[in-house]
């Protein structure tokens, strides 16, 4: 697990994420409840998830509204 996170820091350095990333370990923040690495939720200013899972396109055609 520690070299899977160490990778995605490296990913998330590499591209400028500018967005809050969560590592999760499968049994804290989240439980394992999406399954796999590569999921993201895009949450409203009110705390409202407002996307899941989204192609790059819709985050951007989101974010843009």
């Amino acid at each position: 697990m520690k070299e899977a996170k160490a990778d995605w820091l490296k990913v998330m350095k590499k591209h400028e994420f500018n967005w809050m990333n969560v590592f999760d370990t499968g049994d804290q923040i989240m439980g394992g409840q999406f399954g796999s690495v590569g999921k993201n939720l895009l949450i409203d200013a009110n705390g409202i998830i407002i996307g899941f899972d989204l192609h790059p396109l819709e985050i951007e055609a989101l974010l843009e509204k």
